[in-house]
């Protein structure tokens, strides 16, 4: 009797052993399995940086060094008319290539896990009016009429330089994709714990295909302005990440010809 007992108890152990050992194994394939998702995640992310430095960052630099040489070797004389012309290309090329390098550094930051988020009690007219003041020369260049209808006693939650890097490539975005003597609006209302912020522009819009991907990090959207403002559209998914790094959501609605409303949720302030 005792024997047969020894022998269940030692076939019991040895089922718990094997069980145990089985578990072990499904939880190793499954770690396995996640190291590969973010592995190739992150190839994804690098390939996708490299594209953008290669093609977007590349063609700027370029031509602020062409345009250079050209001033340089006198094939530009500085007393020729369209001198002056060169110089403002040098200065809007320059402007673009340092909002994408920006843009670059900030998400990969964000990507890294390396990027403090220091959340501060922000009111809301002062930072948009900030941005639109950084963003009025090209405004001015189109002559795009920019109407902020926001109440004064509106605060956030936010950190400050995500909210400025929102707002900074939302609003230079519509300026970008709205034509000459354009309207550009920017409300905002609470919504329980929420501030929404909506910037609506009466530019060319864009297709439904476009809208349903272009918060997509793993889509390489090249566009042109009304102007032939160059983008890359790195700026987009920028402003999801942060978005959502500080408690909101991104949205957008745009027709072609009619033009798009972006709107973003962040917790409200005191």
């Amino acid at each position: 009797m005792e024997i047969a007992t020894a022998l269940i108890v030692r076939s019991q152990d040895e089922l718990v052993i094997r069980i145990k050992t089985h578990i072990d194994l499904i939880n190793s394939k499954r770690k396995i399995e996640q190291q590969a998702k973010e592995l190739t995640a992150t190839n994804a992310l690098k390939d996708r940086m490299f594209s953008i430095i290669g093609h977007d960052l590349r063609s700027p630099v370029g031509a602020i060094k062409q345009a250079l040489g050209f001033i340089v070797n006198g094939t530009i004389n500085p007393k020729d008319e369209d001198f002056l012309e060169t110089l403002q290309l040098l200065v809007n090329t320059t402007d673009d290539a340092f909002n994408l390098l920006e843009n670059l550094l900030g998400w990969a930051k964000s990507q890294s896990d390396t990027l403090k988020i220091i959340p501060e009690n922000l009111n809301l007219f002062d930072i948009v009016s900030s941005t639109c003041a950084v963003l009025k020369i090209n405004s001015k260049k189109k002559n795009i009429t920019i109407n902020i209808k926001i109440p004064n006693d509106i605060s956030v939650i936010s950190d400050l330089n995500m909210i400025n890097s929102i707002l900074r490539n939302l609003l230079g975005n519509a300026i970008k994709f709205t034509p000459e003597q354009g309207l550009i609006e920017i409300s905002a209302n609470r919504i329980n714990d929420f501030v929404q912020v909506f910037i609506n522009d009466n530019g060319i819009g864009m297709e439904p295909n476009i809208v349903s991907e272009i918060f997509t990090s793993n889509k390489h959207f090249h566009t042109h302005g009304t102007n032939n403002e160059s983008g890359s559209g790195l700026g987009l998914i920028l402003c999801k990440d942060f978005v959502e790094k500080n408690g909101g959501q991104i949205s957008v609605e745009s027709k072609i010809g009619e033009g798009s409303i972006f709107s973003f949720t962040v917790p409200a302030g005191k």
